[in-house]
């Protein structure tokens, strides 16, 4: 058991089973604390002005201040179904303000932000959504599940694209979406989505790339959030999204020669291209470049991934199953020393264009 969510699975797996064991956890803990009165007493909702429910205290548990999407999904419907057990609205309309801040990074397909590496399990988050999305009157096919109440009905209140308390910004375009943040704790700095093409998660790295525990980003402040492995690196991104697809502009400051970063971007597509060299998931080999472009390839979606300063890039294709949030390559740009601004080019391409 190392951290507040590893204790609610477990203790769902326990209700209507045997009584929940005494921890600490219960009264920090949002989800806990709404599980525990599912068969005893009540608990007030807390939400930002945003609809964004805190999980915990940052100072007890720096994660949970900020919205693991899966357990935010759960929490919604649980304090839904205590609403119906209370007949007390409170919770009803805590949960339709949490759907307003979710909702939005469902229907985009997003719903990677925030989780980090090892707690993120594909089956389980996927069924989650799918009840939420059921309970919000969006699931295409009907989803059964013996622990949440399958009649609960949300209503979204609002729709949040932004939370300036986190640096939190939702971008979207027909068939492009991007979402940023400037504050989390070892987990992405955001995700986004071309057509069928998913950047699962992209943030710095520091190296080597082999230890995923060197992922992600910390604390933010004003727009700026440090690199979670060394703290005095400090990165600000901005991002733009049109048709075509999306640009991200990234200030970075504190890396030195002794210290090296990447940022790197977690892809979910059937294969890479530089060259005349083809990557395909799970294969061996990888491929560096200084100059090259990189071709990005799903099964319906091409896009060309540039950089604008000339920099070291790595593909490396992935095993696209559990680990890495679902990716099939990670695609690492490694960044000059110091201050520097580096600008990065996700385009789609379209048949018969000279870009392709």
């Amino acid at each position: 058991m190392t951290t507040p969510f590893d204790l609610y699975l477990q203790c769902k797996e326990l209700i209507g089973k045997q009584n929940l064991p005494n921890h600490p956890f219960f009264n920090l803990y949002q989800p806990l604390s709404a599980l525990r009165a599912k068969d005893a007493k009540s608990v007030a909702p807390f939400l930002t002005e945003t609809g964004r429910a805190p999980l915990c205290s940052d100072v007890f548990w720096p994660q949970g201040s900020f919205p693991n999407i899966r357990a935010s999904f759960e929490l919604a419907l649980l304090w839904a179904m205590l609403s119906k057990k209370t007949n007390d609205p409170t919770f009803l309309d805590a949960a339709n303000k949490l759907a307003g801040f979710l909702e939005p990074l469902i229907t985009e397909k997003l719903t990677t932000l925030w989780t980090m590496e090892k707690e993120y399990q594909e089956e389980q988050d996927l069924h989650a959504c799918h009840l939420f999305l059921q309970a919000i009157g969006k699931s295409p096919t009907k989803v059964v599940d013996s622990f949440f109440d399958p009649t609960i009905a949300l209503e979204p209140n609002g729709q949040c694209l932004n939370d300036p308390s986190i640096g939190y910004e939702l971008l979207r375009e027909e068939q492009v979406a991007l979402a940023i943040t400037a504050s989390g704790d070892q987990t992405m700095a955001g995700a986004c989505r071309i057509g069928d093409i998913e950047i699962r998660a992209f943030g710095p790295h520091l190296a080597p790339l082999s230890n995923s525990e060197l992922f992600g980003i910390g604390p933010g402040e004003e727009g700026w959030f440090c690199a979670s492995a060394a703290k005095e690196i400090w990165c600000k991104i901005r991002g733009e999204v049109d048709p075509r697809g999306l640009t991200l502009f990234l200030n970075s400051a504190g890396i030195t020669s002794e210290k090296p970063m990447a940022f790197v971007f977690y892809l979910r597509a059937k294969e890479c291209v530089l060259g005349a060299k083809v990557l395909k998931p799970k294969s061996l080999a990888r491929i560096i470049t200084e100059k090259e472009q990189v071709t990005i390839r799903g099964e319906s979606t091409e896009i060309i991934f540039s950089c604008t300063s000339r920099q070291k890039i790595e593909v490396i294709p992935l095993a696209g199953e559990k680990a890495f949030w679902g990716s099939s390559f990670l695609l690492a740009v490694w960044l000059p020393a110091f201050h520097a601004t580096t600008e990065f080019r996700f385009l789609r391409c379209y048949p018969n264009s000279r870009d392709c």
